[in-house]
């Protein structure tokens, strides 16, 4: 595995959690029952 390669292999799952975050703000956003 080339350093380019190993370096996307461990962004990918911080990119899946920050877009993961921002879609849980917004559903409970949408869905307040306070």
């Amino acid at each position: 595995m080339s350093p380019d390669e190993k370096r996307q292999f461990e962004e990918q799952p911080r990119k899946d959690k920050e877009r993961y975050r921002k879609e849980k703000e917004a559903y409970d956003a949408a869905h307040k029952t306070d």
